[in-house]
């Protein structure tokens, strides 16, 4: 036996007695179609309150309610169509049944219940619309046993709920398998005060139908809830709204057919994998997604080509890592409205629609991807979490800002772009995000619209495809923050400041990404503030592809940094060197404030053309670290300043033949050179301080005048020091101002060809070799002292070479240390032995001293003549 049921029933939440006389009154319809007949029941007589009325006989199935003032349990139709009419029903704890056919008529293929009369709960109800087998049935039965419900006339809730549900069945009966679908369709208006639930049951939901349709809308204040996996409910009225106050889609979707099915104040919160198809124009209150954990499916909105406004926030929640929630079409918000985004989901919200109408502020901590042609005209504020764009061609994600103060602020979120190109919005980093958000752009990206920095804006660009794709900001840039160009992990990555007006931004830009690309036009500014390269330890460059991007900003580099000039003019403020490169190709770097090298384990190095420009004299600041030469120059020097000042501890090594025009002063540490012209133009002296050296690297000939005191750096390198194994002569005039030392090394070689004059004495240290040549005489103060190598007296017959007295000897007791004329050996070695003399024609006037182990300075030996 095959039993279908599709009824509409109503029951009550709560308890209530009916009279002793009320009882399950079957509809026999055999007098007439009035239901106040007492013949037309069985068992027969007046309907009373709290009557069971059951619609089961093919007789008068269309029947007039001319009751007045009863109050009835429930009603159930079964087995044949039936249509009621007449005054209101009023259900009080009631159930209200379609249909129901049982095992006596199962040859019935349609079965509708049509209820034209109104309806008034008297207490909570439930309205169902079943179809159900447990048994075979005919197959052209089961293709054709629609359960209907019609339900034409108001329903006052009158403060109670109203649950509605409709089944369909499926029906096995192998090897054939069948569906008998289910139907309701409320086809006026909800009225009173209540919430309406609406399930969807079974195991055949995509054949269940509940619609909500007629031209008169629902008034009723009270939420709508749908619970309906799989099935769609319908809203479909011709005049009015299906809800004015809160739909709730728990699992459920819900078509809207017509325009504005939904009141304008209305939430709509769409939970578990709902969904929102909207057929036609609708105008909404708030937007409420979530998407929990154990949901299978993504939560959608869908508009197709018509538009969902919103006049409240919109709120989504996506904690499922597998589906998140979408929202596509066209959304406009009617005003500025908060975006709340949440979940662990990386796009917890895609919203894909294109936004029109006014701006919103984007809260919450969870990502929100956008499309590219967006055309509202208000803020976009990122207080918290992403907003994501992917791979669009549209320039506008952001709206179209109508005025300069609009545009898209960040106050402690995030922006991602991949493969987008934002047009002309603005940008403003604000200080209330404090330095903490990101702009992150993948593949070849840009930002054409002016950035306003009031607080550091933080750009991570990555170029994953290792082809050179970067990442373009071509607007002005302004304010007091600054940039900071993170390193691009795990992938390539560079940034470019372009366009035709000059960035004005006073804040700091710090480059530890792999590249930095300066592209303004020649002159105009593409940085304005200070430019820090490689701070976190990751190898950064920053390019200039014309000329004069930074003039007068100062610059500090670390080791694994590289300024590179490309070919062009620079001019800068201070420059301090953490280790670090600065390459100008055939460009010129052009300093104007000191530059200083920190101590550090590896070399600064500047290659190119260095200008020391006139006016000002400059100034080089060289702290010792552990790598020899602490700041090398193998760039050409040049310009006009009158002094080149070498400062600090550590080395300063120049490589290259130099035109400089400036004096040299060597204040502290060592300037080592490599080349005979290192020191600039001949006509320009060399001042050594009293703890600096000049350190003549190399071999070579300078015809510079020097001036020089003192023991040189550290005490132990002298005023001028010659390495093992290099060779130089000084063919200009010297002028000591007191005690100075010379210091040869081993295998080394010093010529000094001019005059030695001024306030000695004069010490040679050092294993090589010191020649006191020339044609013209030395006059300086003081004795001569001879404490390691060898001294040569190479001056012309009858010109003084040692104008004071020559000690041999006193350096330390493993030194040998011995004075030369050109033909003849003047020698004292740490023994105590007789000094020979024999000077030839070579004068020396004073006295020879010769220091021995185990005797005192002042030794009288004999002279030779």
């Amino acid at each position: 036996m095959a039993k279908f049921i599709a009824c509409l029933i109503t029951y009550a939440a709560t308890a209530w007695t009916p009279p002793a006389s009320a009882a399950d009154r079957h509809w026999l319809g055999s007098t007439s179609p009035f239901l106040s007949e007492p013949s037309n029941w069985d068992p027969p007589g007046p309907l009373q309150n709290g009557d069971a009325l059951i619609f089961d006989h093919n007789s008068n199935t269309s029947m007039n309610n001319d009751t007045v003032g009863l109050t009835f349990d429930h009603v159930a139709f079964r087995n044949y169509d039936f249509q009621i009419n007449g005054n209101p029903l009023t259900l009080a704890p009631a159930t209200i049944g379609d249909a129901e056919i049982d095992n006596s008529d199962e040859q019935d293929h349609h079965h509708s219940a049509t209820i034209n009369c109104d309806l008034v709960l008297g207490a909570d109800a439930m309205f169902q619309t079943l179809g159900q087998s447990t048994v075979t049935c005919f197959l052209n039965f089961c293709n054709d046993g629609t359960m209907n419900t019609y339900l034409n006339g108001a329903i006052d809730l009158n403060g109670h709920n109203l649950t509605l549900e409709v089944e369909a069945s499926f029906i096995s009966s192998p090897p054939n398998e069948w569906v008998c679908p289910a139907a309701m369709y409320l086809s006026n208006s909800l009225e009173g005060t209540g919430n309406v639930t609406a399930i969807i049951n079974g195991p055949a939901q995509a054949n269940s139908t509940l619609e909500f349709n007629g031209s008169v809308g629902n008034t009723y204040r009270g939420y709508l809830r749908l619970l309906a996996q799989g099935a769609v409910v319908d809203f479909n009225k011709t005049s009015g709204v299906v809800v004015n106050d809160r739909l709730i889609l728990d699992s459920a979707s819900v078509e809207l057919l017509g325009p504005q099915q939904v009141g304008p104040n209305a939430s709509v919160e769409i939970n578990g994998g709902g969904s929102l198809y909207c057929d036609a124009d609708q105008t909404i209150g708030s937007l409420s997604i979530t998407n929990g954990s154990g949901n299978t499916t993504g939560t959608w909105v869908t508009t197709g080509s018509h538009v969902l406004a919103l006049n409240g926030n919109l709120t989504c929640a996506t904690d499922n890592t597998n589906n998140s929630s979408f929202i596509t079409g066209n959304l406009n918000l009617n005003g500025y409205l908060t975006f709340e985004i949440n979940g662990i989901n990386p796009t917890a919200l895609w919203l894909g629609a294109v936004i029109t109408g006014n701006g919103f502020v984007k809260t919450g901590n969870g990502t929100m991807s956008i499309g590219g042609n967006n055309t509202y005209w208000g803020d976009t504020e990122i207080q918290a979490g992403t907003i994501a764009v992917g791979n669009t061609t549209g320039t506008t994600p952001f709206g179209q800002s109508a005025q300069p103060s609009f545009g898209v602020h960040l106050e402690g979120g995030n922006i991602v772009l991949q493969n987008v190109s934002v047009g002309a919005q603005p940008l403003f980093v604000s200080t209330v995000s404090q330095g903490n958000s990101f702009l992150t752009a993948i593949g070849q990206c840009g930002w054409a619209g002016p950035v306003s920095l009031d607080a550091t804006l933080n750009v991570i660009a990555a170029d994953p495809t290792a082809s050179g794709q970067f990442t373009d900001f071509s607007g002005p840039i302004s304010g007091s923050g600054g940039l900071y160009l993170a390193p691009a992990l795990l992938a390539e990555g560079a940034v470019q400041l372009s366009g035709s007006s000059a960035n004005t931004f006073t804040g700091p830009t710090a480059v530890d990404c792999p590249l930095l690309k300066l592209a303004k036009p020649t002159g105009v500014a593409a940085l304005s503030g200070p430019l820090i390269v490689g701070d976190d330890g990751f190898a950064a460059e920053v390019r200039w592809l014309n000329a004069y991007q930074a003039t007068g900003v100062p610059l500090t580099l670390y080791p694994q940094a590289l300024v590179n000039l490309n070919n062009n003019n620079e001019d800068f403020h201070e420059v301090t060197f953490n280790g670090g490169e600065v390459d100008t190709g055939t460009g010129q770097f052009g300093i104007y404030a000191p530059v200083t090298v920190n101590p550090s384990p590896t070399s600064a190095v500047i290659n190119g053309l260095l200008g020391l420009p006139a006016g000002a004299d400059r100034y080089f600041n060289v702290g010792q670290g552990s790598s020899g030469c602490d700041l090398v120059v193998n760039a050409i020097m040049f310009g006009g300043a009158p002094y080149l000042h070498k400062q600090g501890p550590g080395t300063m090594c120049l490589t290259s033949a130099n035109s400089y025009t400036g004096i040299t002063i060597i204040e502290n540490g060592i300037l080592d050179v490599n080349n005979a012209a290192a020191l600039g133009s001949v006509g320009a002296p060399t001042i050594i301080g009293t703890t600096g050296t000049l350190q003549l690297n190399g071999s070579g000939t300078m015809i510079q005048n020097f001036e020089m005191a003192g023991a040189g750096a550290g005490g132990t390198h002298g005023a001028i020091e010659v390495p093992a194994g290099s060779s130089y002569t000084l063919n200009g005039s010297i002028l000591l101002d007191t005690a100075t030392t010379f210091n040869v090394g081993a295998g080394g070689s010093l010529g000094l060809g001019s005059t030695l004059s001024g306030t000695g004495p004069v010490l040679k240290s050092g294993l090589g070799q010191m020649i006191l040549g020339g044609s013209t005489g030395n006059t300086y103060s003081g004795d001569t002292l001879v404490h390691g190598g060898t001294l040569y007296l190479g001056k012309p017959s009858g010109v003084e070479a040692i104008p004071g007295n020559l000690v041999i000897g006193g350096g330390t007791a493993a030194t040998t240390a011995s004075a030369r004329h050109l033909r003849q050996l003047y020698h004292c070695g740490p023994c105590d032995r007789q000094l020979r003399q024999h000077l030839g024609s070579q004068r020396l006037r004073g006295r020879i001293h010769r220091l021995g182990a185990g005797r005192g300075s002042g030794a009288d030996p004999q002279l030779g003549r």
